[in-house]
């Protein structure tokens, strides 16, 4: 069975970060407390430090810990290793860029096909597509 949620924003209008995905990402997440994030859209040109900051804040508000794929010095064992991921927004073609140069497109499909919670937001919820061809970003950088 899988468990996937893909959101198409993370942040309603007058809303703070995924406050509209509270109660989802409670109920997603429900089996784990560890969750792994992907910070590789870089919305605005943050850095994953940065994001990283802004999720755990959220996800630690919710009773969840929050690790991020940069941090790790073997990206593919941290993936497989993981108990649930959450992919944010930003630029798609960013996204997928550096998941295929760092090889994990396949590992994470993989891993999400078995079953560990996914959620996308943005840019994380075009991963869950056919393709891309439907994304709305700038071609900034060719995957």
């Amino acid at each position: 069975m899988k468990n996937i949620v893909l959101a198409s924003t993370s942040t309603l209008y007058g809303e703070e970060y995924l406050s509209y995905l509270h109660s989802l990402i409670k109920e997603l997440f429900s089996e784990t407390k560890e969750v792994l994030f992907i910070p590789f859209a870089c919305p605005g040109g943050i850095s994953h430090d940065a994001y990283t900051e802004k999720v755990s804040a959220v996800f630690t508000s919710l009773g969840l810990v929050v690790t991020a794929l940069h941090t790790y010095s073997n990206p593919l064992d941290a993936i497989r290793l993981a108990k649930a991921f959450f992919v944010g927004g930003g630029n798609t073609f960013l996204l997928v860029k550096q998941l295929h140069e760092l090889g994990l497109i396949e590992v994470l499909c993989e891993e999400v096909e078995k079953g560990k919670p996914y959620l996308g937001t943005s840019a994380g919820s075009n991963l869950g597509g056919v393709n891309m061809q439907t994304t709305n970003d700038m071609p900034i950088v060719y995957p």
